[in-house]
């Protein structure tokens, strides 16, 4: 029997052991009491008993009642002597989590060991190679066939394996069956997300094959990249093998999915430093809206919590890019116009504020305000 030293740490243990390493879904199976026993003994060096286990599962799920609400017992008893966990409020599903994580793989400019940490902190999401996502624009619990879909897109991308696919879309929403589709032979490489869908960037094998010439492979790649949203891919993919599968440099990918450049370039664009000033929360909204609508190149300095971040752009003087700084230097927390905004520095062209000035003087010349009688 074990003594009182770790019986408060024990409690913590198990509601630990729940939240972060059984995954809400049964991917993982159901816990039985004698591991759990086993788990505490390797962690503490004691014998526990079972009554004292079952004691302190059901102090947890009294906790979660009475702070989160939970109508039902969040470690579930499932048979005699196994348990499950449910969702409880504001709490990660697994697609959520696989979501968030395909969201910080997607960002160029965030650090890589962001994702390795989502991996520790819900390890059971992690743990096998049953990648489900789904579609957030639907809001539905994904078929058999978009899981299966989902895990050979991911296992291809993993593996480095090229892919036969299927791929259109539908004349009529009302006929699923009256569908334009194509065979492409494919070479997965990323899964990122825009606009509330998935895309999959992938290099397209056979404009690969006419592309290269045996002298510029780079050319070839950043030719053939395609993107294909997964929801106009056949759910019936073939696994054509290693050999098939054409690799390429993911910074051509992270040159695509960085922003919309094509959207403020007119094929001159530059490099350019951006400082943005103000207060933090303020300043971190702006610069996640900024990221959305153009290319954010690297970051220079991040001193985020004393309202300050200095970053690489990539735009050219278009007046889609002057309207955007107008609209930015009057922002507020609610999106809305605010008198007093945040401040914005940009650097290394000095042709931009002379177009920035002309663009500003043709606005003021095209609109002309009158007092009313």
């Amino acid at each position: 029997m074990a003594g009182k030293q770790y019986s408060k740490h024990k409690t913590i243990a198990i509601y630990d052991y729940f939240l972060r390493k059984v995954s809400s879904d049964e991917r993982n199976g159901s816990v039985t009491v004698e591991y759990l026993r086993q788990y505490l003994k390797d962690l503490f060096g004691d014998d526990f008993e079972r009554k004292s286990v079952y004691s302190d599962i059901a102090a947890i799920n009294d906790y979660k009642r009475l702070m989160n609400g939970q109508t039902k017992d969040w470690i579930e008893l499932r048979g005699k002597n196994s348990y499950i966990r449910n969702v409880g409020p504001g709490e990660f599903t697994m697609d959520e989590v696989h979501l968030l994580l395909d969201a910080v793989n997607a960002t160029p400019i965030v650090d890589e060991k962001i994702a390795e940490k989502i991996k520790k902190q819900w390890p059971s999401y992690f743990d096998n190679d049953e990648y489900v996502s789904f579609i957030a624009c639907e809001r539905q619990k994904p078929t058999r066939a978009f899981v299966s879909l989902m895990n050979s897109i991911r296992r291809a991308i993993k593996e480095k394996t090229a892919l036969k696919i299927k791929y259109g879309y539908k004349l009529t929403e009302k006929d699923p069956a009256n569908c334009i589709e194509k065979d492409r032979t494919i070479s997965p490489l990323a899964l990122y997300w825009e606009e509330n869908k998935y895309y999959l960037f992938a290099v397209d094998n056979v404009r690969y094959a006419e592309a290269f010439d045996g002298a510029n492979e780079a050319s070839a790649l950043r030719s053939s990249l395609r993107q294909f949203r997964i929801d106009r891919i056949g759910t019936k993919v073939e696994v054509l093998g290693k050999s098939d599968f054409i690799d390429c440099d993911l910074k051509y990918v992270k040159e695509k999915i960085s922003g919309s450049v094509d959207a403020y370039s007119d094929g001159n664009s530059v490099n350019l430093s951006m400082n943005v000033e103000g207060e933090p929360e303020l300043v971190l909204r702006v610069f996640n809206y900024l990221r959305s609508e153009i290319t954010v190149k690297g970051m220079i300095n991040d001193n985020w919590a004393k309202g300050k971040l200095t970053f690489f752009i990539e735009v050219s003087p278009s007046a889609r890019f002057f309207a955007l700084l107008t609209n930015l230097t009057s922002f507020s927390e609610n999106g809305e116009p605010s008198s007093e905004g945040i401040r914005i520095t940009i650097e290394g062209d000095s042709s931009f504020s002379k177009a920035y000035e002309a663009f500003l003087d043709r606005a003021r010349n095209n609109v002309c305000f009158k007092d009313r009688d």
